[in-house]
C-alpha cells in the first residue's frame, strides 16, 4: 500500500471515536466497529514515479493540506489519465471540513496543468478538465463570498444560508456549504490547526438540509 507521508501520519492514531463516525455516516453504523486501520507500507513526500513494465505511474502530493493533509493523485502520462482522488469532486459538493479551501484551489489549479484527457474524481462521475474547473470555481465562489460575510461579522451558519449558490445548488449535498464556510472562517482567523466542532457542523447541515441523512461524505 502506497500513500503520502502525511496520509500515514494522519492514520497512525487510528479511527475517530466510533459514535462520531456513526453520526457522520449512519448508513455504515454497523460496519464501523468492525473496521481496522491498515497503515501504508510505502510512503512518499511530494512525488514518486513507479515503472510497471512500459507503464509509468506518477504519484503527487501537493505539499500542503487541500481536501485533507494526505491528498495524493496518480497520473498515467502514456494513457493521459489522472486519478485525482478527493481533490476532485464532479457534480458533488466538495467537503472541506478537514482541509484548507485556499490551498484546495491551488491544488486544483495544479491538476489542471496535467496533460490529461480523462480525470477520475474521488466523488462523482469520470470527467475532464471541464468538470474539475467547475469544482475549482465552486471553491473560489464560496471562499470569496465567505470572506465578505466574515469581514461583515456574520456568523458562519448565517453566511452559509445567505450565500447564493446558483448553478451549484443543483449539486448533491449542497448543505456542505456550511463546513466549507466554517473552514474558510478558520482559515481567515489562522485557526486551521484547530478541528471543526463536528457535532455543531452536523447539526447545522441538518438544519440547512431540512431532514436527516444517512451519510455526510459520500
Amino acid at each position: 500500500m502506497i500513500a503520502s507521508e502525511k496520509c500515514r501520519e494522519a492514520l497512525e492514531p487510528g479511527f475517530p471515536p466510533v459514535p462520531l463516525l456513526q453520526r457522520f455516516m449512519p448508513r455504515f453504523a454497523r460496519e464501523f466497529p468492525l473496521l481496522k486501520v491498515v497503515l501504508p507500507t510505502v510512503t512518499f513526500k511530494d512525488h514518486l514515479v513507479i515503472h510497471d513494465g512500459d507503464r509509468e505511474i506518477q504519484l503527487w502530493h501537493p505539499g500542503f493540506a487541500a481536501h485533507t493533509v494526505g491528498d495524493a493523485v496518480a497520473y498515467l502520462p502514456k494513457e493521459r489519465i489522472l486519478f485525482a482522488g478527493d481533490i476532485a469532486f464532479h457534480y458533488v459538493t466538495p467537503l472541506a471540513f478537514q482541509g484548507h479551501v485556499g490551498n484546495w484551489i491551488k491544488a486544483a489549479n495544479r491538476l489542471l496543468e496535467y496533460d490529461a484527457d480523462v480525470i477520475v474524481p474521488g466523488h462523482g462521475p469520470i470527467g475532464t478538465t471541464r468538470e474539475l474547473t467547475r469544482m475549482r470555481d465552486y471553491l473560489v465562489t464560496v471562499r470569496r463570498e465567505a470572506r465578505e460575510r466574515f469581514e461583515a461579522g456574520m456568523p458562519a451558519e448565517e453566511a452559509a444560508r445567505d450565500i447564493e449558490l446558483g448553478v451549484y445548488a443543483a449539486w448533491s449535498d449542497a448543505e456542505r456549504i456550511l463546513p466549507n464556510v466554517m473552514r474558510c472562517y478558520q482559515e481567515f482567523r489562522n485557526e486551521l490547526h484547530l478541528p471543526l466542532d463536528l457535532p455543531r457542523m452536523l447539526d447545522g447541515m441538518e438544519r440547512l438540509r431540512g431532514r436527516p441523512t444517512d451519510h455526510t461524505c459520500l
